[in-house]
């Protein structure tokens, strides 16, 4: 993303993961845990949490949520039995419920806003623990993934955050695709290794 200089990105689409290279070359990362521990602020974590408050809702454990309609709306799942086929039987992809609570969240659904709150503030926390790696005055970040480069509510929640509690963060465009940053950096640990 900087052409081998110091920098990070944070990167949350199905799944979330962050890295950054220090002044020094030093690579860290925060998260990348994948689905089963880890995943915050991804397509995935914010999709099961969704289809958890739908399952309640089909319950009858919470008030009705917007994000139900909609994903009877876009998927034909309108009941209890209608979502455990689909999860268990149907091979669901889970982050693709992720769109239907951001939308849900764009017209002041609770439940949506909550979980919306809840994932950017988990991404809040990989940014945070990466400063304290990367240890420079300025971070540099930046953002790649369907749910943080889509203009959305998570993004514009995500982004005021940023402003408002790390001010030292600054969001760049990329100067590489991803594509040529992986070269880039198998290249850098081939020689590394190849020693």
């Amino acid at each position: 993303a900087f052409s081998g200089r110091a920098g990070s990105i944070l990167i949350a689409g199905t799944g979330s993961i962050m890295f950054g290279k220090d002044p020094e070359g030093n690579i860290h990362r925060v998260g990348g845990f994948g689905r089963l521990i880890g995943d915050e602020g991804s397509g995935f974590v914010i999709g099961k949490k969704g289809l958890t408050v739908v399952s309640k809702d089909f319950d009858g454990r919470s008030e009705h949520s917007l994000i139900t309609k909609l994903l009877k709306d876009t998927f034909g799942i309108d009941s209890q039995e209608t979502l455990i086929n689909a999860l268990y039987k149907n091979n669901f992809e889970i982050a693709s419920a992720a769109p239907l609570v951001l939308e849900a969240a764009n017209m002041c659904d609770n439940e949506s806003m909550r979980i919306v709150e809840e994932e950017t503030e988990e991404l809040l926390l990989h940014i945070t623990a990466m400063v304290k790696k990367i240890r420079q005055p300025i971070l540099d970040l930046v953002l790649i993934g369907g749910i943080i480069t889509t203009d959305n509510i998570f993004l514009h929640t995500l982004l005021k955050k940023i402003q408002d509690r790390l001010p030292h963060v600054k969001i760049r465009e990329a100067e590489k695709s991803p594509a040529e940053g992986a070269v880039l950096l198998a290249k850098e640990l081939f020689f590394t290794y190849a020693k």
